[in-house]
């Protein structure tokens, strides 16, 4: 896991506010501030996603290497 900064924390905090109030709350560039961190929690997610993936990839394509040549010996 990764520790989540202060700003993010915050971001989370407002989140949940925002179900209760209205957008008009808010100025553009607020909104932008929260849409970029928005934004950057989501490449997060994407990249450990990604890196999850090729793991496992890679760990199938060993196990199948490996399981061959044992069948094959």
């Amino acid at each position: 896991m990764y520790s989540t900064s202060e700003k993010e924390k915050d971001f989370l905090n407002q989140q949940k506010l925002l179900t209760t109030s209205s957008l008009k709350d808010f100025n553009d560039r607020e909104l932008l501030e929260k849409q970029t961190i928005y934004l950057m929690n989501i490449e997060k997610s994407n990249e450990r996603i990604k890196v999850n993936l090729q793991f496992w990839f890679y760990f199938a394509i060993i196990s199948g290497v490996s399981g061959l040549l044992f069948l094959i010996n």
